[in-house]
């Protein structure tokens, strides 16, 4: 059976109250998977295949607006940043978004999942370290490559990478190499339950991911 993925964000008006009625929608296949939003903004996307889309929103005297990057995994919610419209004259066609706050999911906000556009759109995005510093509740020391989450201490947390966990954060992957970085800073899942600090799961990029990036870059 199908394992499908949904994608779940809110849109704002120019003023930052919720705008209902408006249209999104994501391309898969040759085929649009949309919905409209409700009373309060929200709208749910689903179901949808692990994939990485690009989210499209519209409405009736604003400017549309698109959203690159939301990777979607099998049977997990992808929450995209609030999205603000603009009723800017001067902008001609679309508006394209490509960096995106980390995404919290409102139900456990100990829980930080980053996308690939969220990375790349980081001052410093070199490594595994050098992402972990722009987070507020995490510290790297600089003559360090230990994170300390929350107060725990050097050592006591942990990096998972493709379902294998490493020892050492340092040079893990290159930034360009990551596909989804999620960060636990507390609320930690009981199969991590031997972790006493937090834990930094990273999902690496596939090959033909990797080789875009450079291609793109070139």
């Amino acid at each position: 059976m199908a394992q499908n993925g949904v994608i779940k964000g809110r849109v704002l008006d120019e003023n930052g109250e919720p705008l209902p009625g408006a249209g999104v929608y994501v391309e898969y296949g040759g085929n649009k998977i949309g919905t409209t939003t409700d009373v309060n903004g929200n709208y749910t996307i689903k179901p949808l295949n692990s994939s990485s889309y690009t989210v499209k929103i519209s409405f009736l005297g604003y400017n549309d607006v698109e959203l690159p990057g939301i990777h979607v995994s099998a049977d997990k919610i992808a929450f995209v940043s609030d999205m603000k419209m603009s009723t800017d004259a001067k902008v001609i066609g679309t508006v394209v978004v490509p960096g995106h706050r980390n995404l919290i999911d409102p139900e456990d906000p100990s829980k930080i999942t980053m996308l690939p556009a969220a990375i790349e759109s980081l001052p410093d995005n070199r490594n595994v370290t050098s992402i972990l510093r722009t987070d507020p509740n995490i510290q790297v020391p600089e003559n360090s490559t230990q994170p300390i989450i929350r107060g725990s201490r050097q050592g006591e947390s942990t990096c998972i990478v493709d379902g294998v966990k490493q020892r050492d954060f340092a040079n893990v992957l290159p930034g360009n190499s990551i596909g989804q970085m999620t960060i636990y800073t507390g609320g930690i899942p009981a199969k991590y339950g031997d972790v006493t600090g937090g834990v930094v799961i990273i999902e690496s990029k596939g090959y033909f991911d990797v080789l875009n990036y450079y291609l793109s870059t070139q």
